[in-house]
């Protein structure tokens, strides 16, 4: 999920903590116990800092070893001990017990949604993803900010919280088994097709990708009806010049990440140009997720980008190649 939902999360959980009476006994207690909530459902995202180092490192290891099993297990570990070093906290078991939800819930959230985790780090590298959830999901946001405003209007905010994760709960079960349907439903009607069911804004459609031999096609589906977006036929590409756009770790990352990479080939500047782009974002003109890497007339690599962007935000962003 994106940084705001986890935010307003870890907030929730603070609230729905006040169902355990030892946990907000003093005021000491209850901040060091909104520290921990707080604290607790961002830090997976540590590794947001590796945007400094550039997209392809981001791209790489962003929720990877840092949403891996042992890393939770050692974030829960590390924010309890702390506050509890400082006395900013409740009972140690109840300040453990409340610190792994918000930690287990922020890497359960990711697993939901079409990005996924490398949560079997280091005994696997592969990616886990449900496809449930979008990064931003209505129904969590309103639902959290419905349960703010009652208890700031007296409502009691364990009681109120715990009703409210017993509902998205439901809803979360809901949207599994729906998901399902329409996978089910779409394989039959495409059986000799890859077929992809990701989440959307609206949690009562979902993007569809379909992938032949021939070509994608992107559409959206909504109960009992199909809306066909675009069509991208699959184009003769120099297969020397991609293969070796394939040796460079900003193409690495990318096909490490993306379930749907486009490539495409073009004479640029007397060179040429090989650009993948993740087919998910590709009806978004403005800022689809990209590769491009350039190539001079002699077949030798100069340059390459990866990330959102367009050509002229590519043009002023392309890194030399040594």
């Amino acid at each position: 999920m994106d940084t705001g939902t986890h935010f307003v999360m870890g907030v929730g959980l603070f609230a729905l903590a006040h169902i355990d009476p030892q946990a907000v006994a003093t005021p000491e207690a209850t901040s060091g116990l909104l520290l921990a909530m707080v604290i607790g459902s961002q830090i997976p995202d540590i590794d947001t800092l590796s945007r400094f180092r550039g997209n392809t490192t981001y791209i790489r290891q962003h929720r990877g070893l840092s949403h891996s099993l042992p890393m939770l297990i050692f974030y829960v570990l590390i924010i309890s001990l702390t506050l509890t070093f400082f006395h900013l906290s409740p009972p140690f078991l109840h300040l453990l017990s409340w610190t792994a939800l918000a930690v287990f819930i922020h890497a359960g959230t990711d697993i939901l949604n079409s990005y996924g985790t490398q949560l079997i780090r280091p005994w696997g590298k592969h990616w886990i993803a449900f496809d449930i959830l979008n990064i931003v999901d209505p129904v969590i946001i309103i639902s959290h900010t419905l349960g703010f405003m009652a208890w700031s209007f007296g409502a009691s905010p364990g009681k109120t919280f715990l009703i409210i994760y017993l509902f998205l709960a439901v809803y979360v079960f809901a949207k599994m088994l729906y998901h399902a349907r329409t996978s089910k439903r779409l394989k039959k009607a495409f059986p000799d097709s890859r077929l992809h069911v990701l989440p959307v804004l609206n949690p009562l459609a979902w993007q569809i990708i379909v992938e032949t031999e021939q070509s994608f096609q992107v559409g959206r589906y909504e109960p009992g009806e199909l809306i066909w977006q675009f069509s991208i036929k699959k184009r003769e590409a120099d297969l020397e010049l991609v293969e070796k756009s394939k040796t460079l770790p900003s193409v690495q990352a990318f096909l490490a990440f993306t379930r749907h990479a486009y490539v495409m080939t073009r004479p640029v500047n007397g060179g040429c140009e090989v650009r993948w782009v993740d087919v998910r974002y590709f009806g978004r003109p403005r800022y689809p997720l990209m590769v491009t890497v350039r190539f001079n007339a002699h077949g030798h690599i100069i340059a390459d980008y990866l990330g959102w962007g367009n050509d002229h935000r590519v043009e002023r962003r392309f890194v030399p190649v040594e």
